[in-house]
């Protein structure tokens, strides 16, 4: 469809007839064909596979990139990266990654949105994972939350499957055991 065309089509048919609708016809069909190719490009730019450069150029800019002068496509699986690495987080991934890094039953989460706090506890063989962890969550939570990461003590409730001997025969102390790993304790209680 030329441009001419695109603007009678809005027209009634009789109007078409008329050499001044005829002559605005070819003027302001060029201004639509400008304005569906300004559309199809908008609707274009809102995805990284489909933008064209400007489109590239503007998320660039999102990400504190310095493209000019880098090819489309390079710079189009650069933002790619970038952009899919920037994913939100939500509660069920962030657990699910603490899991994965330090074991099924060795973390817990708790997030109490009315306080903006995320507190997360570690069982005490993964305590030295503390630093590494809290520098990773720092980057997932958002910026407004404050993060505690505490170690789950043992507790008396975890103490008491064991008897006094067992503990006594590893070399336990009265304050060693809320923060020595039970598995010790375990296999002190087997033999």
């Amino acid at each position: 469809m030329d441009s001419k065309q695109r603007f009678e089509k809005h027209l009634p048919h009789f109007l078409t007839e008329y050499a001044e609708f005829s002559a605005l016809a070819e003027i302001e069909g060029e201004i639509l064909e400008q304005e569906a190719a300004g559309v199809k490009a908008l609707d274009a730019n809102q995805w990284i596979e489909t933008a064209n450069r400007s489109g590239l150029l503007r998320r660039a800019n999102m990400l504190g990139i310095q493209a000019e002068e880098e090819e489309t496509e390079a710079l189009r699986e650069r933002i790619f990266y970038l952009w899919r690495s920037r994913s939100p987080y939500t509660y069920y991934s962030i657990l699910e990654w603490l899991q994965e890094s330090c074991g099924q039953t060795q973390v817990d989460m708790i997030v109490e949105p009315s306080h903006y706090r995320v507190t997360v506890k570690l069982e005490i063989p993964v305590q030295k994972m503390k630093e590494d962890l809290e520098k990773k969550l720092r980057g997932m939570i958002p910026a407004n939350m404050l993060l505690y990461i505490g170690i789950q003590w043992n507790s008396h409730a975890k103490l008491n499957a064991y008897t006094h001997g067992s503990f006594t025969e590893r070399g336990f102390t009265y304050g060693e055991m809320a923060t020595r790993v039970l598995e010790e304790a375990t296999e002190a209680n087997e033999e």
